[in-house]
């Protein structure tokens, strides 16, 4: 076998972060305002550390601030000064920067993309809709699923804006976004946020304490293992993401406050009917099986809002009841 070169990328100048972050916070301003807070800026890009990524972060945030102050307050905030922190030093104050001004709702959004595996690419529509099964989407009691979609496309386009998402892809025809990634920083940035909320299972961590876990994904090679042999409030978690294997004991024990289920290509041949016990299912994911039927208790998940079942060719019967 040959070697592979590795080479180390040096750190970016300062004057090459702050273009990369003016161009950023500048886009469609007077060149008055650029005037008044370009040292401020030269400053704050400094702190990005050489960063091209820290610099589009923190230019982005600067594009809604008007005032002096307001850039006088981000170059003197003290997150700068972290010394330890558990991500990428370089990216942690910039993204804590943005991150602290985001309304609580987007903050959900963000926490809630740790369950996510890295490098994963997530389509939009999806995750919007996972936005929505959890309640993240604010909306008025009137407004329909359409309206709820239309607000989840905003709080996305908001965060791809603030460099949250990357590596978009877009429909040919609108122009919408139709898929991104994560960053592997942002992610785990994303997974310090959410800190015990948020669990991909493996093996290390299978007689570890979960209780605190609310949405959780097993893993592939666990296929044998069940869902008793974690130390989890399974009654707590809202969401649950099958890789390629349903555990036995998935509806034995009862997710009662899932709001979220998928379990696309996981080989199921059968629903079990006690699924139909999960009442507060907002999200139902069951793509690419092979089951034939659903059964008559589906009926029974009076807030469902999404049932995909994308590719199962199998399915001969749906449920009767009306």
């Amino acid at each position: 076998m040959g070697t592979t070169y590795m080479h180390h990328l040096k750190q970016m100048p300062d004057s090459d972060c702050w273009e990369i972050l003016s161009r950023r916070a500048f886009q469609g301003r007077t060149k008055e305002i650029f005037e008044k807070v370009e040292q401020i800026g030269k400053g704050i890009a400094k702190k990005c550390n050489g960063s091209p990524l820290a610099a589009k972060i923190v230019g982005s945030l600067l594009q809604c601030k008007d005032t002096v102050r307001d850039w006088q307050n981000i170059l003197d905030n003290q997150i700068w000064e972290l010394e330890e922190v558990p991500v990428d030093l370089e990216l942690f104050p910039a993204l804590y920067l943005t991150y602290h001004e985001l309304s609580p709702e987007l903050k959900c959004c963000i926490r809630y993309c740790a369950v996510f595996q890295k490098n994963l690419r997530i389509d939009v529509e999806g995750l919007i809709r996972l936005w929505m099964a959890q309640g993240y989407i604010l909306y008025s009691s009137e407004a329909d699923e359409v309206q709820m979609e239309e607000r989840g496309r905003e709080y996305f386009t908001l965060l791809a804006g603030r460099c949250f998402f990357q590596e978009q892809e877009k429909d040919i025809l609108d122009r919408k976004v139709v898929s991104c990634k994560i960053h592997d920083i942002v992610h785990d940035f994303a997974k310090h946020l959410a800190k015990n909320e948020c669990l991909i299972v493996e093996e290390a961590h299978l007689r570890e304490n979960t209780g605190a876990i609310k949405h959780l994904r097993w893993p592939r090679d666990n296929s044998r293992e069940t869902l008793s042999s974690l130390d989890l409030d399974v009654g707590k978690v809202r969401s649950f993401f099958a890789t390629t294997s349903v555990p036995q004991d998935c509806f034995i024990k009862h997710l009662k406050c899932a709001r979220t289920l998928s379990f696309s290509a996981c080989s199921l041949a059968e629903i079990p009917s006690e699924i139909g016990d999960l009442i507060h299912l907002r999200y139902l994911n069951l793509s690419h099986n092979h089951f034939e039927e659903l059964p008559e208790t589906v009926c029974n998940l009076f807030y469902l809002e999404t049932l995909d079942i994308n590719s199962c060719e199998d399915l001969m019967k749906l449920p009767q009841k009306h």
